[in-house]
């Protein structure tokens, strides 16, 4: 969600440390897999596009607005979630990329609010569509 209005430069960036994050607990289960898979669709990046090498040494750049630096942690926390389980090194490494994006703690906090929040939701409208 959102991503696809990043640069190109910034789609690989993202799509760099989406690797990194759903590795950095030790698994990466199916549902890891196929959520990046569909990242790949969403920012239209073949499975050959070449990433950085590593994407934290890099950081902020080449996220150039507050409003790309918000898209790529929501994203990151989705993904982080989306196993059900948010890893302490997951959420680790997602504290150390907000840091980089000069966002404070509580703003961490607000956005993990809102990815909970949406994932309950998507969860409801799911069941919606199974009654």
């Amino acid at each position: 969600m959102f991503l696809d209005t990043l640069s190109l430069s910034e789609r690989k960036s993202f799509l760099a440390l989406a690797i990194h994050l759903v590795h950095s607990d030790g698994e990466f289960d199916q549902t890891e897999e196929q959520r990046l898979r569909a990242l790949r669709r969403e920012m239209a990046l073949p499975a050959d596009t070449e990433l950085p090498d590593d994407p934290l040494d890099a950081l902020p750049v080449p996220f150039s607005s507050r409003e790309s630096c918000t898209k790529v942690v929501l994203a990151l926390l989705e993904l982080a979630y989306v196993d059900g389980v948010f890893d302490r090194r997951e959420r680790a490494m997602i504290k150390v990329i907000g840091t980089r994006f000069s966002m404070s703690t509580d703003e961490l906090n607000r956005l993990e609010d809102w990815t909970i929040r949406l994932s309950q939701l998507m969860s409801e409208a799911k069941g919606l569509w199974s009654d």
